[in-house]
């Protein structure tokens, strides 16, 4: 559960407002206030709504405890492979997951997944980037721990300074990174989850098509190759 903020590892929360009061409450707010009491929201450095760094591994047990407490049933490890319609209506949503195919029948379904897979499946009609197909670039964000943030800051403030985007083309031009196809390394955006731990958002992958398993392992493999070569 969580999408791109748990298994996508993207460390923060888009602004809920930009001051110290939230603009945007309601079942984020829980969220947020289940986070504080575990100690899992890290420092934005200006005290604001804006831009909340989040641990991870948290998170995804807060998201556990509203859904259980709701009454919800959860299967993880469980993918929409279809559905079934009675004329226009649908009446069951196929799953698959290690225990096969199942068929689960509802009055009404809510398509909550990342690219409207059910929806799709359904015949519902959708539009899919721009009118060539182009879509967004996929964004690559990483989590490093066993961190020094002090020094790691003084690094960004003195060493990369404020040309992010000039200070990674220099570094490839002078090899110190692989120049991978269809990528850029694209500023540095770090925000610290814990005393030891940050998060980085720092490139994009190009002509990536979500909905094919081809171009999401590269952009899975080619993320790591980035991620690693910075680390290193």
């Amino acid at each position: 559960m969580g999408g791109m903020c748990t298994s996508g590892m993207v460390p923060v929360f888009a602004p809920l407002g930009h001051t110290d009061r939230p603009a945007i409450a309601g079942i984020i707010q829980e969220v947020v206030d289940r986070l504080k009491a575990l100690d899992g929201l890290g420092n934005n450095d200006d005290n604001t709504m804006a831009w909340l760094p989040v641990d991870l591994e948290k998170l995804k047990f807060v998201f556990d405890q509203i859904v259980t407490e709701a009454g919800a049933k959860v299967l993880f490890f469980t993918q929409v492979a279809g559905v079934q319609k009675r004329g226009r209506k649908v009446t069951h949503v196929i799953i698959q997951n290690k225990a096969g195919r199942q068929a689960v029948a509802a009055k009404m379904f809510v398509d909550a997944t990342g690219d409207a897979d059910a929806a799709a499946a359904a015949g519902v009609p959708f539009d899919q980037g721009d009118r060539k197909g182009r879509v967004q670039a996929a964004g690559c964000c990483y989590v490093a721990t066993g961190i020094d943030l002090p020094v790691y800051r003084d690094f960004i403030k003195n060493s990369v300074g404020k040309d992010r985007v000039g200070w990674w083309l220099n570094l490839q031009k002078i090899g110190a990174i692989p120049a991978i196809p269809k990528t850029e390394y694209r500023g540095l955006h770090p925000v610290d989850v814990t005393p030891v731990t940050v998060g980085v958002n720092f490139a994009h992958i190009f002509d990536v098509d979500a909905t094919n398993a081809h171009d999401l392992t590269r952009v899975v493999m080619n993320g790591r190759k980035m991620a690693h070569s910075y680390i290193d």
